[in-house]
């Protein structure tokens, strides 16, 4: 899953979109264009700053896709055309670093993915679920997170952490399976409302140069008492986030599998036509300054799945609201032995 800046949105939702479908490209388009457009967007990608091609380079492009529009027998036309042009250059340039996340999309693809990012059709307790499981006199807070992709999400963490310690948890499992990242910021908000200090992630750009720390802050609202953390392999960026700092800085353990592996940033650049190029600009860094891309994080106690496929899937969405936006979860430790596991591990905290 990308690991998104917030401005402006990006088009990732609880996973990676689809990428955009195969275009027919045209022989002479990239005959003409590969070899020199190609050079010139490797030039600029890191900067992202496009108006450092020659202008003369992006005439002569101009003049190429004319002449095949008017010219070539299977060429569509012009705006068509470039955006065949873009994918093909977008995925040969990813492909020749190994970047799986670069990619180009349409003005339309763009515009479908933005509404379905900005929430617009998100429903109300989509993203943020909320629970009081109660062990003997102890009641346990517990929190799933299965999306980090709707604008409004960090309020609903917030509400959703409010409304558990007014059910007086005081003990706490976060559940992050399934939970693909989203926009970058979330994963630390969450972690933070463990944390009063330590460095949660630091964002690498290239040659390995540090360009942002965040960290965490000491707040009243800061949440006591033990804590686990359930995480699989569907686990992924900014919720890795979240997991790697709170296992790290010592404040929760890992239960459950290994996660994903999602280490990279992407930076979005919309362009006068109204796509959108998505290019990996980053790398961001746990604690202690480890890069799990393609590693994942290796949970403290590893416990096999036990739920049925409806139950790893079922996010509650339209039934009971506990608080505005934060859906009334049905956490059940008898089907799940992860979180029957992450349970005992809170009594040992006692």
């Amino acid at each position: 899953m990308d690991t998104p800046q917030r401005t402006p949105p990006s088009p990732e939702a609880s996973g990676p979109p689809p990428h955009p479908k195969k275009a027919r490209i045209n022989p002479l388009l990239l005959g003409l264009l590969a070899g020199t457009a190609l050079t010139a967007l490797t030039m600029t990608t890191a900067s992202m700053v496009f108006h450092q091609v020659p202008v003369r380079l992006g005439r002569e492009m101009d003049e190429a896709l004319a002449a095949i529009s008017r010219l070539s027998l299977d060429a569509p036309d012009e705006a068509g055309l470039k955006d065949e042009m873009l994918s093909a250059l977008i995925s040969q340039h990813a492909k020749a670093h190994g970047d799986r996340y670069s990619r180009y999309l349409t003005a339309a693809q763009f515009a479908e993915d933005r509404k379905a990012s900005s929430g617009e059709d998100a429903a109300e307790g989509e993203g943020v679920a909320a629970s009081v499981i109660t062990r003997g006199k102890t009641r346990v807070g517990y929190l799933r997170v299965s999306s980090m992709y709707v604008d409004d999400i960090n309020a609903r963490v917030d509400r959703a952490q409010a409304w558990l310690v007014s059910q007086g948890a005081a003990q706490w499992i976060l559940d992050l399976r399934g939970d693909r990242g989203g926009f970058i910021d979330v994963g630390p908000h969450i972690a933070d409302g463990w944390l009063q200090q330590g460095v949660i992630y630091r964002r690498a750009e290239r040659g390995g140069k540090i360009t942002e720390t965040h960290e965490a802050s000491k707040q009243a609202s800061d949440l006591q008492g033990p804590l686990a953390v359930l995480v699989d392999a569907h686990t992924a960026s900014s919720a890795e986030i979240a997991a790697a700092a709170l296992q790290e800085l010592g404040r929760g353990r890992l239960v459950g599998k290994s996660t994903r592996g999602k280490g990279r940033i992407q930076s979005y650049q919309t362009l006068s036509g109204g796509g959108e190029l998505i290019l990996t600009s980053a790398r961001w860094l746990t604690p202690r300054g480890e890069d799990i891309q393609g590693k994942g994080i290796v949970p403290d106690v590893e416990v096999a799945d036990t739920r049925s496929a409806a139950q790893q899937s079922a996010i509650p969405l339209h039934g009971p609201q506990v608080a505005r936006g934060v859906a009334q979860a049905d956490p059940s430790p008898a089907q799940d032995a992860q979180l029957a596991r992450a349970i005992d591990l809170l009594s040992e905290k006692e």
